[in-house]
């Protein structure tokens, strides 16, 4: 009886001339339950539904109620996996009965449209109102409704295989991130190897050096920038750097940027608020990717003051990865205590391609021939890559009588008939780092195969 009334409340002041739609369904919720205190709660900060999905507390649809909710069939991620989809349900208007620490409660959902706003969510929880001694309700609830949103709140506050993602002007936790990066290892990262230990140690030192930061007194923040043209491995050690970080103890949590832009506010706010985030989350890894494309002229100014700013940074570190370290503005790349350490991504040496090649198979017989592939390869090409020749022509190479059928030479020729004709049309100032880049295409074509 209670519920039906609730909806129909909610359905007459979502449909009529207001300014405040929670105030007005609040009121309604306190007419229609005396007995109990109605708190409105930011289901950002405390995911009460989540939070039972966890399995710490007990939350149960009361499906035999009046709902409002929309079924929706969401396929799989990729037609390449063997799944038949799911359905998904938009709850727009549901009520749950709530058990924690013993404590019983109710708790509603609502969704509701804002114009030029994106669709807001509202959760209301309401717990049994406390007697007094001469039998009468007050107007607390001894605490339990508080109790209650300071566990939840500290378990939101969490990540739970989870990245924070800052996208569309807003912080969100994306478990599909984690999923791409939870098994990635600094085994698989094949860089040069003093450059790949500096790397390591540094961002590992960071978090490790907090009393020594003090004792010095320094503050405790750095930047790194990792930059080099596409394809080198600046991806690949982000990846590394978020899930070692994970699996420290305790952890160190990530902040993945995506961009500033949104349909709301401006960039400037956009910045405010990750570097907000950061310093609540810290000690943390702030990651900007892309920062030349992030930072531009009109913004720069703002960036640098949150980053340098009076509010203290300690226990970030950023991050910044870009393929074109002249477009970064030295205010950034050049100013001490800012981004202060730079990783160049260099084009793989013929060690690292060797290395790559071979750890990509577990077939000993088609390693020896990658081997071989790789010889005739480097031999024939060795003088595209030479930076001081404009041009050159592969020579014929003699190729050995049992490769010759072989499908990982057959792509491997391919490979190498596109790069004479990317060779005649590029410019002859970007030809040595493109001719470079093909062979490194070439050999990636070898791990594939």
């Amino acid at each position: 009886m209670e519920h039906s009334r609730a909806l129909q409340g909610w359905q007459s002041v979502n449909s009529a001339p207001r300014s405040d739609v929670e105030l007005m369904f609040i009121r309604h919720l306190q007419e229609i339950y005396p007995q109990h205190k109605v708190t409105r709660i930011n289901p950002q900060a405390c995911d009460v539904i989540g939070f039972a999905q966890a399995a710490l507390a007990t939350a149960i649809r009361d499906d035999k109620a009046q709902n409002h909710t929309v079924k929706t069939f969401k396929g799989p991620k990729s037609r390449l996996q063997e799944e038949s989809g799911t359905l998904s349900e938009d709850i727009k208007f549901g009520r749950w009965l709530y058990q924690w620490n013993e404590n019983q409660y109710i708790v509603y959902q609502t969704n509701y449209d804002v114009p030029f706003r994106p669709r807001q969510r509202s959760v209301y929880v309401l717990s049994q109102k406390a007697v007094n001694h001469d039998g009468e309700l007050t107007e607390n609830d001894k605490g339990r409704t508080d109790a209650l949103l300071f566990a939840v709140g500290k378990w939101s506050s969490e990540l739970h295989d989870e990245i924070y993602v800052f996208d569309d002007q807003a912080w969100g936790k994306d478990k599909t991130l984690w999923e791409s990066v939870k098994n990635s290892s600094w085994e698989d990262v094949i860089l040069n190897p003093a450059m790949k230990h500096n790397l390591i140690s540094d961002v590992q030192g960071f978090f490790d050096n907090q009393i020594l930061y003090k004792k010095l007194s320094v503050p405790w923040k750095r930047g790194i920038i990792l930059h080099g043209v596409p394809g080198n491995g600046k991806t690949i050690s982000i990846k590394a750097l978020i899930n070692s970080l994970h699996i420290r103890s305790p952890s160190v949590p990530s902040l993945y940027v995506k961009s500033f832009d949104g349909n709301c506010h401006g960039p400037k706010w956009s910045i405010h608020e990750i570097f907000t985030h950061a310093r609540m989350m810290a000690p943390c890894l702030l990651i900007f990717e892309d920062l030349d494309s992030l930072v531009t002229p009109q913004t720069r100014s703002y960036f640098l003051n949150e980053v340098d700013g009076l509010e203290s940074n300690d226990g970030i570190l950023m991050v910044g990865s870009t393929n074109y370290l002249s477009k970064l503005d030295p205010s950034i790349s050049k100013r001490p205590s800012r981004f202060d350490r730079k990783y160049h991504f260099k084009l793989p040496s013929e060690e690292e391609r060797r290395a790559y090649c071979s750890s990509a198979s577990t077939d000993d017989g088609i390693v020896v021939e990658k081997e071989e592939m790789i010889e005739e390869v480097k031999d024939g090409v060795a003088a595209a890559t030479d930076e001081k020749v404009e041009k050159k022509v592969i020579p014929e190479v003699d190729i050995p009588a049992h490769l010759k059928d072989n499908e990982l030479l057959k792509a491997v020729a391919v490979q190498a008939k596109m790069l004479l004709e990317e060779m005649e049309s590029v410019d002859d100032e970007l030809a040595a780092v493109t001719q470079e880049r093909n062979v490194h295409n070439i050999v990636g074509t070898c791990a594939a195969v």
